[in-house]
């Protein structure tokens, strides 16, 4: 773990592991340009991206979009678990 230099927001290793599954439904994006777009509102299709141990390079970036049915398991599909930094002098939950 963290054997490349970070990507932008500071993550390393983001590609490559497993499918990351993504929040939402697989669809069509909207026609004009949007941050951080969200995809279908429903749908049957959950979206993966990164590509996985086994894939071809060409799977190996977080622009490739997949898209598995909602039931469906593999150890080749997983998620990431991100966490915002505390503020300094934010109270802790006990």
């Amino acid at each position: 773990m963290g054997q490349k230099k970070p990507n932008a927001f500071g993550l390393y290793d983001m590609l490559g592991n497993v499918w990351q599954l993504c929040q939402g439904w697989f669809g069509p994006y909207r026609d004009d340009a949007v941050i951080d777009p969200l995809g279908a509102p429903t749908g049957e299709n959950h979206p993966t991206r990164g590509g996985c141990y086994y894939c071809d390079a060409v799977h190996e970036r977080a622009a490739r979009r997949n898209r598995d049915l909602e039931d469906h398991s593999s150890r080749s599909i997983g998620f990431r678990i991100a966490a915002v930094p505390r503020k300094a002098g934010a109270p802790q939950h006990q």
